[in-house]
């Protein structure tokens, strides 16, 4: 009695019929011993590629999550720091920040504004 043929089943029905059915035949085949061993080793190959393909999918499906949230904190940061920089504050700022002793407050007030 050779191997039987039966375990690889019927075309899954996917959407993709001929390509399901050649994948089925090639499974076939390969079950009954009639591929050569290069295309064996040329099908471990593209499977453990596809695998690895899917690893990766999976884990960049993970990461989309907080790419996410992390271009939205990086959109607040740049709309915050455009506000900054069209603020009246700012540009007041700007202005003095050319005299010594205005650097001084403008670190003070930045010092006290962080402190707990």
């Amino acid at each position: 009695m050779g191997p039987s043929t039966e375990p690889c089943g019927t075309p899954i029905e996917s959407g993709e019929g001929e390509e399901t059915d050649v994948l089925i035949r090639t499974a076939k085949e390969r079950f009954d011993g009639k591929l050569s061993d290069e295309l064996m080793v040329d099908m471990d190959k593209t499977l453990l590629h596809a695998e690895m393909l899917g690893i990766t999918q999976e884990q960049a499906l993970e990461l989309e999550k907080p790419k996410a949230k992390v271009n939205a904190v990086g959109d607040q940061v740049a709309k915050l720091s455009a506000l900054m920089l069209n603020s009246s504050v700012h540009s007041r700022r700007a202005k003095q920040s050319k005299s010594p002793s205005s650097k001084y407050l403008i670190l003070q007030e930045c010092y006290i504004s962080r402190a707990p």
